[in-house]
């Protein structure tokens, strides 16, 4: 699933965000930091991301959050408003078919595809002609290899890519529900849903031929995505891509994006109350562990998880019991 690092720091953070342990958690994951170069580097990737979610403050350190958490806590009925936001929230390490009824429809997927991962799960695939593919949550994703050339076909979910070739050399294909990729040296994003595509370009450049639109050249920051039939051309967003290191970032999202992109990574039905769904949050949350950024979210939001199971979880306002008895 990933860097055994990137995990084990994804650990800690949970840990003592929940407010489990205290200064001595605090104290034993400062050891922890110590003990290796290469944990210590995994916190100053960490810090960076935050560093770049709005609203947190940039003297962020780690050996605040137990104050912080204090705070936050003893100012918990200020948090009851309708932007609430998550400061120094940092879940994370270091850094086809068509139509949404072919779409939902996998079991063809599955049969079809080369790579591909299950609910929950991410993948990192290296070819051997200088491609390296990252797959999130239900992804399915073909490849062919023909007269020198790599053609990928993404059926469904999202994709990272990251190619480095030799200008003489033909570039990497990829396919996606009629439009096609072309790469030479890239790193991009590319993501399908019911709701349409997008690409993200964050190095290099890509020539797509879009369906039903002129073919046009990407360059790195720049982003295309299709919505209702129509393309759009905006600024790529690099916070896209931290799903690549199992994090999720939201800046100012509403909480039910927030809550939709982790019901992608965990079975059974995650939903959330129209009371909340409106609610502000930036933060950075772990992708691997979805039970934990939920409980991450009560922690510092005016809302209650409920659970009827494993499999039915809803994100729910604060009732007055709850209130009355948090008093």
């Amino acid at each position: 699933m990933g860097d055994p690092i990137a995990q084990a720091a994804i650990a800690w953070w949970v840990k003592l965000q929940s407010g489990e342990g205290g200064t001595a958690a605090l104290n034993a994951c400062r050891q922890w930091r110590a003990a290796d170069p290469r944990h210590e580097h995994a916190w100053a990737r960490l810090e960076g991301l935050a560093h770049a979610v709005r609203d947190i403050p940039s003297d962020f350190a780690h050996a605040h959050l137990v104050e912080a958490t204090t705070a936050r806590q003893g100012s918990r009925s200020h948090g009851r408003q309708r932007r609430a936001v998550l400061k120094g929230l940092i879940a994370g390490a270091v850094l086809g078919g068509t139509g949404a009824a072919t779409y939902e429809w996998t079991p063809w997927q599955r049969l079809v595809a080369d790579y591909s991962t299950r609910v929950g799960e991410r993948r990192r695939v290296v070819l051997p002609d200088h491609v390296r593919m990252d797959l999130a949550s239900d992804t399915a994703v073909s490849s062919a290899f023909r007269d020198g050339q790599r053609e990928l076909t993404l059926w469904r979910g999202e994709m990272g890519i990251a190619v480095d070739r030799d200008p003489s050399v033909s570039p990497l294909l990829v396919n996606v529900d009629g439009s096609r990729l072309e790469a030479i040296n890239a790193h991009f994003s590319l993501w399908r849903q019911p709701s349409g595509i997008r690409v993200d370009v964050y190095e290099g450049s890509l020539r797509v031929s879009a369906q039903g639109s002129e073919p046009r050249v990407l360059n790195a920051g720049a982003a295309l995505y299709r919505q209702a039939d129509a393309w759009h051309e905006t600024a790529a967003q690099s916070s896209r891509a931290a799903w690549m290191d199992g994090l999720l970032v939201a800046n100012d999202d509403r909480l039910a994006e927030v809550v939709a992109q982790l019901a992608r990574y965990r079975h059974g039905v995650l939903s959330v109350s129209p009371d909340v769904a409106d609610l502000s949050v930036s933060g950075v949350f772990p992708l691997d562990d979805t039970d934990g950024a939920l409980e991450m979210l009560q922690h510092v939001l005016p809302i209650t998880i409920k659970r009827w199971g494993s499999w039915w979880v809803r994100v729910d306002g604060v009732d007055e019991h709850s209130q009355q008895r948090s008093v």
